[in-house]
């Protein structure tokens, strides 16, 4: 559509425009939003502006159900994850403008959808995206089920949900289908908790098989992860941070938004900790910092971009000193994947399983450990489970600086007691051995609860003083 010259066209663009550069942009200042962030989406906003006056219409006009329609036609040939900046952008302009949310649909069964979406609110605790997405299924169903009509549940049979399920598979992927149903499978749930529906429509609700999917993780094996780290030039300040980054999410397992997060303070030099921020769960988590993470954290803050930003990793060559995000995270591991001709593999998932370690040699035998289980490794060394065999602590088997009259004290005790008294100087040791090594198994919580650590799985702190 060719260009509106018309002078109601004109002026509305005129004032879309002194609206972006007014309001909006005091908008973004007061949600504390940085001024490159704040400049990106005051450009993509401009661009919009003069889009939608093309097609007669202002910005003000805008609401959430044409935002696909707006990113298609001001960047076409954009890939989804290069949309997103501008989406977001696009998204803060609706929450500006108060037309974020849509008008809610007037429906027969409005007050169900209302007290199930306060339900998931104040009982559950669902995020607001999470909750857009369960009344999206919902209405879907019951627009399906219903067609308009009276909420009649004692109607609904067990082939209606067969159906609607196979109906759901002709468009959907099995994954998405599951996720579908899992939420009916949950609003039945709340229907019965009310009483308006039997408990046998919770139990009708099926599952579509999903074989298509490994699983397993694939994980890289001992070539694919020394091609991983020569991939990097460690030369430059950005092969040293990108090499830092594959070093926090292989030695420490961190979740790329973990690794996004990281910041300047987190990173204990006295002590040999790193302090990992919440991602998920709201919880964070105190690792010990292993040294060639320390290392690679001390080349690459030589080098690291002069920045007002804490954040630990920031733009080296484009976007200087702006910090990376985790999307940024995952294109650094992709471009490591390409440049180590590691074809077909892709994203930061797989390196944080205890399987992608390069390899190492069993060390000596343990007279506390069995089998295949091996000895504690230092802590530089990968992640790796290992099970401690506690009956196998014979009455002689405790070291030899312990003296005699310690022996004889400890040898009528319990194994798990033995075990505990005899290793509890080492405590701090053991505590960072198994931070490192990633151990969940019962052996490693029951001797961490006796050594007095505070310990959760892939997770390690200090001694409770």
């Amino acid at each position: 559509m060719g260009c509106c010259n018309t002078k109601p066209c004109l002026t509305r663009l005129n004032q879309d425009l002194a609206l972006i550069d007014g309001g909006f942009a005091d908008h973004l200042r007061a949600r504390c939003t940085s001024a490159f962030t704040s400049e990106l989406y005051c450009r993509f906003m401009r661009q919009v502006a003069r889009f939608v006056s093309q097609h007669r219409r202002c910005l003000t006009s805008l609401r959430r159900s044409d935002v696909a329609w707006v990113l298609h036609g001001c960047l076409p040939g954009w890939k989804s994850a290069s949309r997103r900046s501008r989406r977001s952008g696009l998204l803060q302009w609706l929450k500006f403008n108060g037309r974020f949310s849509e008008p809610a649909r007037r429906t027969r069964w409005r007050h169900v959808t209302d007290a199930y979406v306060r339900f998931l609110w104040v009982d559950r605790g669902l995020a607001a995206c999470t909750q857009e997405r369960s009344l999206r299924v919902v209405e879907r169903y019951l627009d399906w089920q219903f067609r308009g009509r009276l909420l009649r549940w004692r109607s609904v049979r067990p082939n209606d949900l067969r159906r609607y399920a196979v109906l759901r598979a002709r468009v959907l992927q099995p994954k998405s289908v599951n996720d579908t149903l899992s939420i009916l499978r949950q609003f039945f749930r709340f229907l019965h908790m009310r009483g308006l529906c039997a408990p046998s429509l919770v139990y009708a609700v099926p599952s579509v098989a999903d074989y298509g999917r490994l699983s397993r993780p694939e994980v890289l094996d001992a070539a694919q992860w020394q091609a991983l780290l020569t991939a990097f030039d460690r030369r430059s300040g950005q092969g040293r941070r990108d090499f830092a980054i594959a070093l926090c999410l292989l030695e420490l397992g961190l979740r790329s938004v973990e690794v996004a997060r990281l910041r300047l303070d987190a990173i204990d030099w006295e002590h040999k900790t790193l302090s990992v921020p919440p991602a998920k769960a709201g919880r964070g988590r105190l690792l010990p910092l292993p040294p060639a993470v320390a290392v690679a954290f001390r080349r690459y803050l030589q080098l690291r971009s002069p920045t007002q930003s804490e954040q630990l990793f920031v733009g080296q060559t484009e976007l200087i000193g702006r910090p990376l995000s985790a999307i940024a995270i995952r294109a650094v591991i992709d471009r490591a994947y390409r440049r180590g001709g590691l074809a077909g593999l892709y994203g930061t998932h797989r390196l944080r399983h205890p399987g992608c370690s390069p390899p190492v040699q069993p060390p000596r035998r343990s007279p506390i450990c069995s089998g295949t289980d091996w000895l504690p490794r230092p802590i530089d060394t990968p992640r790796r489970t290992i099970s401690v065999h506690l009956p196998n602590l014979g009455r002689d088997d405790f070291p030899s600086d312990i003296d005699a009259d310690t022996r004889s004290r400890l040898s009528g005790r319990p194994a798990a007691a033995r075990l505990c008294d005899a290793f509890r100087p080492a405590a701090y040791g053991f505590r960072a051995l198994c931070g490192s090594l990633g151990c969940a198994t019962a052996a490693y919580h029951g001797i961490g609860d006796a050594l007095g650590l505070c310990c959760s799985d892939n997770q390690a702190g200090y001694p409770r003083r």
